[in-house]
């Protein structure tokens, strides 16, 4: 009996050690995801740079 509840816990703490792991990937790589500028981002600022070099401010 003793070590069926010693084997329980270990899967317990597998399970949630494998949970952080999975949630801290899927954190990084959502933030990664977010942070990266889009396609039309990077249009709007590149023409906005260059407006500004060209006439100023």
């Amino acid at each position: 009996m003793e070590m069926l509840i010693a084997k329980k816990k270990k899967i317990n703490w597998l399970y949630l050690i494998f949970i952080l792991i999975i949630s801290l990937v899927g954190i990084l790589y959502f933030d990664m995801i977010f942070s990266l500028p889009l396609f039309g981002d990077a249009a709007a600022h590149g023409a906005k740079t260059k407006n500004i070099l060209n006439k100023g401010f």
